[in-house]
């Protein structure tokens, strides 16, 4: 393929060809690395490894701890407030940082 030009987007977005997406394998959320060089900017594929691949035995294992806290906070009513607890203070800091990132974005 030749050279070819892009165009930058509003939010810095640049959209790859689809013949260079295809002939670097390249699919959506596929990580790049942005190099800079002597001659510009040089962009190639990242690889990212797992750090853990999950056996079946290992799902399971997963999925046992899971049943073991749900029966945990079936029986214990303190636990079951606290898990609660928790969890409405997470909720309400997630909405108050998407809130001040909206915020943010539409100052910008």
């Amino acid at each position: 393929m030749k050279n070819t030009t892009l165009r930058m987007g509003p939010r810095g977005t640049v959209t790859l060809p689809k013949l260079l997406r295809e002939q670097y394998a390249l699919g959506t959320h596929d990580l790049l690395l942005a190099e800079p060089t002597a001659e510009g900017i040089l962009l190639r594929p990242a690889v990212a490894t797992a750090i853990e691949i999950y056996t079946d035995e290992r799902i399971a294992e997963f999925a046992e701890s899971e049943r073991e806290l749900e029966e945990a906070v079936k029986k214990n009513p303190k636990l079951r407030a606290w898990l609660e607890d928790g969890q409405k203070k997470f909720q309400a800091m997630t909405a108050q940082a998407a809130a001040k990132s909206k915020s943010a974005k539409s100052n910008a």
